[in-house]
């Protein structure tokens, strides 16, 4: 029996992808230019996380506040 992969993970897979090749066309724009940005400032981060409705872009974006305040 052949299974239908979670919404989830295709996700994932969607922007693990435009992140892996910089296609900012899988992405929304918001997420793109804070990629393009790679600010070194966390609230710039959590600033562009509460713009994202899409959970990975925000997860990122939230993951990427906290190392770069930890860094």
């Amino acid at each position: 029996m052949m299974t239908t992969p979670h919404a989830d993970t295709l996700n994932d897979k969607r922007h693990g992808a435009a992140l892996d090749t910089c296609d900012e066309r899988m992405v929304s724009p918001t997420f793109a230019q804070a990629l393009r940005d790679n600010s070194h400032q966390h609230q710039d981060w959590l600033a562009v996380a509460q713009q994202l409705s899409d959970d990975y872009e925000r997860s990122y974006c939230l993951r990427r506040a906290q190392a770069v305040r930890e860094a």
